[in-house]
């Protein structure tokens, strides 16, 4: 694997994660610098580890949870979406993620990168390029979120409840993209 490969590779495991973090932070109003590290640290942790799991696994394990991973997934952005949409009514500002929050979103952004590992043993990857490619998709993944945070933070002079019905609109479209 080359190094454009593996850039591209990269970017489409850090979409997930990256629009999570636009959605997250177009709400979000205090403590954006913190809620911004954590949450690219967090994913940026589970993209570098997940490929190493699913290389691991082979492809008998993925066999089994390749459908029921893209429902899980869409149940939780879906669910995450209409929460956010619910909310538009009022002035309700995002709080941070917990621990579980944190846990469950850069879980479900990372299912992408165990299949992924699942691709590298398939490829026969050695140890070395295994360990490369992991930690390239974490760095990627740590600067696309920590660069979509920042962004939203320019549309944060629009409506509260534009931005929150906006989130939760990007929440279930990335839902349910994982079904297709």
């Amino acid at each position: 694997m080359n190094v454009v490969e593996l850039l591209a590779v990269a970017l489409v495991l850090a979409t997930d994660a990256s629009l999570y973090a636009f959605s997250y932070s177009l709400t979000l109003r205090q403590g954006r610098f913190s809620a911004a590290w954590q949450l690219a640290v967090a994913t940026a942790f589970f993209q570098t580890i997940m490929p190493l799991f699913g290389y691991l696994a082979g492809t008998g394990l993925m066999a089994l949870l390749a459908d029921v991973a893209s429902w899980v997934i869409c149940v939780i952005f879906c669910t995450l979406g209409v929460v956010a949409i619910c909310r538009s009514g009022g002035e309700q500002v995002a709080e941070h993620l917990g621990f579980v929050g944190l846990l469950m979103v850069s879980l479900a952004t990372s299912i992408d990168a165990f299949a992924t590992g699942i691709c590298f043993a398939v490829a026969q990857l050695s140890s070395l390029q295994l360990l490369c490619a992991s930690v390239g998709i974490g760095i990627v993944t740590l600067l696309a979120v920590l660069i979509c945070f920042c962004l939203a933070g320019y549309f944060h002079r629009l409506p509260e409840r534009f931005l929150q019905i906006l989130a939760g609109g990007i929440f279930i479209a990335l839902g349910l993209f994982q079904l297709f």
